[in-house]
């Protein structure tokens, strides 16, 4: 089975560290999730919740580079009502 995501999901390594940045609440907040790929190749351990301070370094370290580069980062729509889907972060299914 495949899963693809309904929203992009931007990521980021940094040394043994990954970072993937999802824009997928329905109040179009972003949220964070950390892994560490040494210990946890399978990114099935989130570390955002227990190294706050890591994820906001390396939050830094890429709004950082998204400056410098010039890349167009989406801003939330005021006129955007909420999601239609059940759960905004449902996947589908291929099989």
């Amino acid at each position: 089975m495949i899963h693809l995501s309904v929203t992009p999901q931007p990521l980021f390594q940094i040394n043994k560290y990954l970072i993937r940045f999802y824009c997928d609440n329905d109040d179009q907040s972003h949220r964070l999730e950390l892994y560490n790929l040494v210990e946890d190749i399978g990114e099935s351990n989130n570390l955002s919740d227990e190294q706050p301070d890591l994820v906001r370094e390396l939050n830094a370290l890429i709004d950082q580079f998204l400056a410098q580069s010039g890349a167009v980062i989406p801003a939330p729509n005021p006129s955007y009502g909420g999601s239609s889907r059940s759960n905004s972060r449902e996947h589908n299914d291929i099989k």
